[in-house]
């Protein structure tokens, strides 16, 4: 592993958790930018850094487990937002997200079976729009 890009994924995963845990409720357009980095450089940061698991079984549990959760996130971040536009957000990250979502995820499991991009790709919408109604219920100004 190259020591610039680990060094890379590890400041782009700390920006993004300085983001998810800020006290700052953003605007909207910072509300999508955050949730697009979630959902595109915070995954390919996360699966980069997994990538240094030696067991490709191993590596490849705990991306699939990580999907989900990082989608989550992202939906939750594009509905932490101080105006009302927790589902226009959402569905903003949806379109402009998919094609990078669909690249890093289609390169991190390029060696394995094909069952874990299908998985990918079906976890991508219920994800987001999960996470818009988690980040709309729990993460909203009150």
């Amino acid at each position: 592993m190259n020591v610039l890009l680990i060094v890379g994924a590890v400041v782009i995963l700390i920006a993004l958790y300085r983001a998810a845990a800020s006290k700052n409720i953003p605007q909207s357009p910072a509300a999508c930018g955050i949730a697009f980095f979630t959902v595109t450089a915070g995954l390919a940061s996360w699966l980069y850094l997994l990538s240094a698991i030696p067991f490709h079984s191993l590596y490849l549990l705990v991306s699939i487990i990580s999907l989900p959760l990082i989608l989550l996130l992202g939906g939750a971040m594009a509905a932490r937002t101080s105006e009302d536009t927790a589902s226009m957000n959402a569905k903003i990250v949806l379109a402009v997200a998919a094609v990078p979502y669909l690249l890093v995820t289609f390169i991190a499991f390029m060696n394995s079976s094909g069952w874990a991009i299908v998985y990918a790709l079906i976890i991508y919408i219920p994800c987001i729009i999960g996470g818009r109604y988690i980040g709309s219920k729990y993460l909203q100004v009150k």
